[in-house]
């Protein structure tokens, strides 16, 4: 699958004083397979190490940090000389390895020509206890497949049209049905690779899509069970049992929509017998640092810097993956491609954007509320703070944006819907849901 952060790859490869990367994500959101692509793709040989399927690697560092007696003895064990030169070397799952994640430091240091990317998933690093490398590495994050990735997987057309227009730039009535329909699509399926894989996979001349669907939620189902076996592995200090009661139950604080507005994160209903935000933050940060939850905090004045003036315990809180929602919601695949599913599109819709908007870099995320309002999100520009409200259907009258725009005068405001886009009277800008992503590149793209 082609993937947006293969340009970020090859801009590390040329970077002069290039430090070790780390490419850090969720489980199961295709950091391995990136790697080895791009590995195969531009250099000349991949040394591949996976610290989880084979522990001998990780005694190739307990006899010191040292890279030049680490690389001879790893190409012993490979087989293959290793070319600092010209080669890739990838360590996987570097946080079971803490030795390894130490010795890039070193590897920075006197092996600079050498291109070494590790992969680690959130969960792992955030509780490694080695002396950890700060300032001799870089990051990178990879996320579930955006919109326009999963585009460029199942329809490639429509990715390349949709990624060279103009943002303000209305398309066809019949493009923006069938862009709506992709989107659609995606709420059910998501973009976890493996859902992905096996949506494309379908017959191109399946009559019945819910076939597909069908197969998607097995995968979907089997990756939320393996996020909770995680969590009995790696949860550390954290009680497992807190974090699976809490990720369990992100659907069910969603479903408490109040007139359309999706309602602020309730502590007494997360955890029994726990009704304060101490009592949960432990297992709450745990989960956001992961990346498996996307927390939105509640800020009541929108200047910059946006965390310095937003609330700790008011939030909202999303999952990872929309496709994961849907189905640990329970959302039938069929009312999603219809868009037919009552009072869950409008949080459905929201999570969605919460997505895109984290994959575009606006990370961690924010909202707006007031006494009577409310904007959904907060993105932090050169120009200035720009809210964006999300409306599920074509409806897209709006009281509290206007409330917004009153008071504080943004220098944008952005409404992202299912109309197509347009100007809209009161200056606020008209976008289709499935730009959301484009927002990223505000205000050169917008």
């Amino acid at each position: 699958m082609k993937r947006e952060l293969t340009a970020q790859l090859l801009h590390w490869k040329e970077r002069v004083g290039r430090k070790p990367l780390i490419l850090k994500g969720a489980r199961q959101t295709g950091k391995t397979w990136l790697l080895k692509a791009f590995g195969k793709e531009n250099f000349r040989r991949t040394h591949y190490v996976n610290f989880e399927t084979d522990t001998r690697f990780k005694t190739l560092f307990s006899a010191g940090l040292r890279p030049n007696r680490i690389l001879s003895q790893l190409a012993l064990v490979l087989d293959e000389p290793i070319d600092t030169a010209h080669d890739l070397v990838v360590f996987d799952e570097i946080q079971l390895a803490p030795e390894a994640l130490t010795a890039l430091k070193y590897f920075r240091e006197e092996q600079p020509d050498l291109a070494v990317a590790s992969a680690g998933s959130h969960i792992g690093l955030t509780v490694s206890g080695s002396a950890f490398p700060v300032g001799q590495v870089e990051y990178l994050t990879l996320y579930p497949l955006s919109f326009s990735e999963f585009l460029d997987a199942v329809r490639p057309a429509l990715a390349d049209f949709l990624r060279n227009r103009p943002v303000r730039e209305p398309v066809s009535d019949a493009l923006h049905d069938a862009l709506m329909r992709e989107l659609r699509a995606y709420t059910a399926v998501g973009g976890m690779p493996e859902a992905v894989s096996a949506w494309r996979a379908a017959p191109q001349d399946e009559t019945d899509p819910l076939v597909a669907l069908r197969r998607v939620r097995e995968i979907q189902a089997a990756l939320a069970q393996s996020y909770a076996s995680d969590f009995a592995k790696h949860a550390g200090k954290v009680n497992a049992t807190d974090l699976a009661r809490l990720f369990d139950n992100i659907p069910a604080q969603l479903a408490r929509t109040v007139d359309s507005s999706l309602s602020r994160f309730r502590f007494k209903d997360a955890l029994p017998g726990k009704t304060r935000f101490s009592a949960i933050a432990g297992p709450l940060d745990w989960l956001v640092r992961t990346g498996l939850a996307l927390k939105v905090s509640q800020v009541e004045r929108p200047d910059t810097p946006l965390n310095a003036y937003a609330a700790e315990n008011l939030f909202k809180l999303y999952l990872l993956d929309v496709g994961l929602l849907g189905a640990m919601a329970g959302l039938a695949p069929r009312d999603l491609l219809l868009g037919d599913f009552g009072t869950y599109k409008g949080w459905v819709a929201e999570n969605f954007v919460a997505q895109e908007l984290t994959a575009a870099g606006y990370d961690p995320l924010y909202f707006w509320k007031g006494k009577t309002s409310e904007v959904d999100f907060l993105i932090a520009t050169e120009a200035g703070v720009v809210p964006v409200e999300v409306k599920s259907g074509t409806v897209t009258r709006s009281k509290s944006l206007s409330v917004y725009r009153e008071r504080f005068r943004p220098v944008a405001s952005f409404r992202l819907s299912g109309r197509n886009s347009a100007y809209a009277l009161d200056a606020v800008t008209d976008l289709p849901l499935y730009l959301a992503g484009r927002l990223g590149s505000y205000p050169k793209g917008c």
